[in-house]
């Protein structure tokens, strides 16, 4: 059974409450965007393309809804559109503004990764060490009661505390 959508059609009421929600997906998208440009970001690179990707993907599937639901809340046909076809239509638009809302929690998702200050984690000191049998200078590793181990040009050496003459940190060694 086909009949015109004019007037007063149920499914196109719905369809044109439903696209007032669209509108507001296609703001959160926006919103979303504008709260993260301009930020420098610390995080992985594929955290950033995940975020950046699902962004795009629900900005295009938002916007393909908007135009398939609004087919049935404002048909620009002369042709009039069957009940079953409004409500495929409509129910198709539905489906796809949750996708889009889906990845637009998985892009704002992305943003809230932790951030740091953007600088590197601290690194062990390179020290300067003189014993009673002569200078080493490498990375400290560790220290242990009586003990202290550095790494120097690849190697492992334990130092004994009691051979010690002088500690200093070093730019370079």
């Amino acid at each position: 059974m086909s009949y015109p959508i004019q007037g007063v059609n149920p499914l196109q009421e719905s369809a044109r409450e439903w696209q007032k929600i669209q509108v507001a997906v296609l703001g959160f998208v926006g919103v979303c965007g504008l709260m993260s440009a301009g930020k420098k970001a610390y995080r992985p690179v594929w955290v950033q393309d995940l975020g950046a990707i699902s962004a795009l993907a629900a900005l295009v599937l938002a916007l393909m809804a908007v135009l398939i639901v609004a087919s049935v809340a404002q048909p620009i046909t002369l042709r009039p559109i069957s009940a079953p076809t409004a409500s495929r239509r409509l129910t198709g638009g539905i489906v796809v503004t949750l996708v889009a809302v889906g990845l637009t929690a998985l892009a704002a998702l992305s943003w809230w990764w932790p951030q740091g200050d953007g600088s590197a984690p601290p690194s062990a000191p390179l020290l300067a060490v003189t014993t009673n049998v002569g200078p080493i200078c490498g990375t400290l590793l560790e220290s242990g009661p009586g003990t202290m181990d550095l790494e120097t040009e690849g190697k492992h050496v334990t130092v004994p505390l009691s051979r010690l003459k002088s500690i200093e940190v070093a730019d370079k060694c």
